[in-house]
């Protein structure tokens, strides 16, 4: 066991067994230690006693010297353009140029910032910081300077006050006294109400909203059927307006006189029917729809065969009676 230790632990261990006496003895023999060299020791202590600032003196007995920070310049003198760093100088002069030094407000105290001022970096930083220095504190020229909210302020513009425009009187096509009003001269054969119009229906106010004037109490408890027919009058997309009020129009007049209108004929037409059909609605006609939507109601019951050419034209002869056309624009 300690044969195995030696040998794999102290290799450089050496042992001898003998008996003596009828004893074993053991001897170990130790290698002897290596003294350490005194004179590399002793000239590594010299190398970290030299100064590393020693410059070697040269040829013709100048040395190379750093500028010092220059004097602050009075205010009178324009700083300088740039700062020189080196220039070669005897030793007297450099002693001269120190001497010469006076402290100053601009000008930086090395010992308390704690830099080695026989390093050339620390004098070319020093010497960099004092120059900046300098032409900070230079004379600058007089700017008028304005606070930024005043400016702020003075370059808002002035909110406009927003004009009042008159409100505008709805226009029905009926005036204050109840009368028909006639339709707008740009347009004399559309209807005599135009927008502003006043509605609730959420996609604006439409010219049909005006059949809401007319009463639903004569159709009892299937006024729900009138209401329903009309909500799908006017969801057609590729009707007019107009056509739309004639369409609500003669569906609330067949409702009570479909018997009447189919079998009572005069020379083989409807023409009274239509013609009582106009005398009830020829008001909301005249204010919705207009003198061509009605025109172009009477055609299409022209091609259903319930009236001809000839009663087309007799019928609008009598809305423009009723209407007073004739007393339009004067």
């Amino acid at each position: 066991m300690l044969r195995y230790h030696l040998t794999r632990d102290h290799a450089d261990v050496q042992t001898s067994w003998r008996v003596e006496n009828g004893l074993p003895q053991y001897t170990f023999h130790l290698p002897e230690p290596v003294p350490a060299e005194d004179s590399e020791s002793e000239e590594e202590e010299e190398d970290l006693v030299e100064e590393p600032s020693a410059v070697p003196e040269s040829s013709d007995g100048e040395l190379e010297y750093l500028d010092p920070p220059p004097e602050p310049p009075s205010p009178s003198h324009s700083p300088p353009d740039s700062p020189v760093i080196s220039r070669s100088r005897t030793p007297a002069a450099v002693e001269a140029a120190q001497k010469q030094r006076h402290p100053s407000p601009m000008q930086v105290d090395e010992s308390d910032t704690g830099v080695d001022t026989t390093s050339p970096f620390s004098r070319a930083h020093t010497t960099t910081s004092t120059s900046a220095t300098t032409l900070a504190a230079a004379p600058s020229q007089t700017l008028s300077v304005i606070p930024k909210h005043e400016y702020e302020e003075a370059v808002l513009p002035r909110e406009a006050t927003p004009r009042k425009s008159p409100p505008r009187t709805p226009r029905t096509g009926l005036s204050a006294a109840g009368e028909l009003v006639p339709p707008p001269v740009l347009n004399p054969l559309g209807p005599a109400a135009e927008p502003p119009l006043e509605s609730c229906r959420p996609g604006g106010p439409k010219i049909y909203d005006l059949l809401n004037e007319l009463p639903l109490e004569p159709y009892g408890v299937l006024e729900w059927t009138i209401v329903d027919r009309e909500e799908e009058i006017f969801e057609f997309a590729d009707v007019l307006d107009e056509d739309k009020v004639m369409m609500a129009l003669w569906n609330r007049w067949i409702f009570f006189n479909r018997v009447s209108f189919v079998f009572n004929r005069e020379d083989g037409t409807c023409r009274a029917g239509v013609q009582r059909f106009i005398d009830a609605n020829y008001a909301m006609i005249h204010r919705a729809a207009g003198w061509a939507a009605l025109r172009a109601f009477l055609i299409i019951l022209t091609g259903n065969r319930f009236i001809n050419i000839r009663d087309v034209l007799k019928l609008l002869d009598h809305y423009d009676r009723l209407v007073k056309r004739k007393e339009w624009y004067k």
